[in-house]
């Protein structure tokens, strides 16, 4: 009888005791799993921190400086102290596009090809003509407008209605500009003189009779004519078109920008937003080759 007695409470010690190690054995296994489930929220907070930070990454804008006349009617100018124009409406919308936040610095033409020389700036904007000379030193972004030129000359002068009748007359000359550049293609003898001018207005010169004629922008001829006050005329056919762009140091950083302010350039125009700017800013679609 002692003897079942001591058999039944072994038994009885033996089932608490596994209660107790099945028990200890569930705590480990909750307390690995707590841990488990810890650990891969940490690795979570850690993941999304990471791609917060390359969200932030992509959302920061890139500063882009440009140099800009501001006194260029109607490209580049001011008005109640703000910049307007056919140049600054077309990067404002580039700028968009491409996660770009623009730096505007003033500058006439000689300290804007300065700056872009010494690196202080990216671009020029100012209706900044592509001539063979530049191309030796800048990349160009695509063309965006294209500018014809005619003589201009007196209003009562019906003499000259081509370059052929300028043949022993005077003309406005700038070597490393596109109308020097069609002078010289055109009259490759010199048979016509040549002008530079040092400082002034071409446009004067020819209303004060001491230079024969010269080439002006067609588009905005009657504007410089009526605020100037000068008694001429444009005649003859369009002798070029002027191809305009935005230029930077040949193999700099901002080079490395060209294809993509092209690409948002090519949208811009094919979704008709460049005639719209030029039919505003200039009056005719000069966005196209004409």
């Amino acid at each position: 009888m002692n003897k079942i007695r001591r058999l039944i409470a072994l038994a009885m010690v033996l089932c608490i005791a596994l209660a107790m190690f099945a028990g200890c054995g569930s705590n480990d296994n909750n307390n690995a799993n707590d841990n488990n489930n810890n650990t891969a929220a940490d690795d979570n907070k850690d993941n999304n921190a990471d791609n917060n930070t390359n969200n932030d990454a992509n959302t920061e804008k890139r500063v882009v400086t440009i140099a800009t006349g501001g006194d260029y009617y109607p490209y580049t100018y001011t008005e109640n102290d703000e910049l307007v124009g056919f140049d600054i409406d077309l990067w404002n919308e580039i700028a968009e596009r491409c996660n770009y936040e623009i730096e505007w610095v003033i500058a006439d033409m000689s300290g804007m090809f300065g700056m872009i020389d010494a690196g202080q700036v990216d671009f020029g904007a100012r209706q900044i003509t592509i001539t063979n000379v530049r191309k030796e030193k800048y990349d160009f972004t695509d063309v965006y407008v294209y500018n014809p030129y005619r003589l201009v000359v007196t209003s009562d002068n019906d003499s000259i209605q081509s370059m052929e009748d300028l043949y022993g007359k005077k003309i406005v000359y700038n070597p490393v500009s596109s109308s020097g550049e069609y002078i010289d293609r055109v009259d490759p003898d010199q048979k016509i003189e040549r002008v530079t001018l040092q400082g002034g207005s071409a446009l004067q010169e020819v209303a004060l009779g001491r230079i024969d004629a010269c080439l002006a922008n067609a588009t905005i001829f009657d504007a410089l004519k009526e605020k100037g006050g000068y008694d001429l005329k444009q005649v003859g056919d369009v002798q070029f078109y002027e191809q305009d762009a935005y230029p930077c140091l040949k193999g700099s950083a901002a080079s490395e920008l060209i294809p993509e302010i092209n690409k948002a350039m090519a949208d811009i125009r094919s979704e008709g937003l460049l005639s719209e700017m030029a039919l505003k800013w200039v009056g005719t679609d000069v966005s196209v080759e004409n």
